[in-house]
């Protein structure tokens, strides 16, 4: 009896020492599982880092997307402003101005008649003459003919001007 005795107080004794030289065993499983959460905090740590760079990078790349859209789209709204804009040589063209007086000339010459298709004549001119002045009107306010370069301007003034 006393030789098991021995022999279970030496058993419990050498694995007591070499459990407390590993610092994991049976009654050491605390320590075990605070330095598996400090593992597991230091990888999330690495995985969080990792994100916050995917995220820096997506972000640039969008900011990236946006600053080249918004270049390009206000790079084409100078170019349709520019086409809606009227030249300053065509509203002070001579042309325009032959338009006008043409105008005055041709309202000089109605005369008042008894005659019913004398009186539908002149009225259809007249109205044929208000028609171009309104014509002419927009051709030389800004905005009123989209995407219009002065070169076609021109041809339309001109067009005003053989009808008028």
């Amino acid at each position: 009896m006393k030789s098991f005795a021995f022999h279970v107080v030496l058993i419990f004794l050498t694995t007591t020492l070499l459990n407390e030289c590993h610092g994991q065993g049976f009654f050491n499983q605390k320590g075990a599982w605070i330095k598996n959460q400090l593992k597991q905090i230091a990888l999330w740590e690495i995985y969080i880092k990792d994100i916050e760079k995917g995220y820096e990078i997506a972000r640039q790349g969008l900011n990236t997307i946006s600053d080249i859209k918004n270049g390009d789209f206000h790079l084409h709204l100078d170019h349709f402003d520019a086409l809606m804009a009227v030249n300053p040589d065509i509203t002070k063209y001579s042309k325009a101005v032959e338009i006008l007086l043409l105008q005055s000339d041709i309202k000089k010459l109605v005369i008042k008649s008894d005659d019913d298709y004398i009186n539908s004549v002149f009225t259809h001119l007249i109205d044929g003459c208000h028609e171009d002045v309104d014509q002419l009107n927009k051709l030389l306010s800004p905005g009123n003919y989209d995407c219009m370069q002065t070169r076609k301007r021109n041809m339309r003034l001109l067009k005003v001007l053989l009808m008028m």
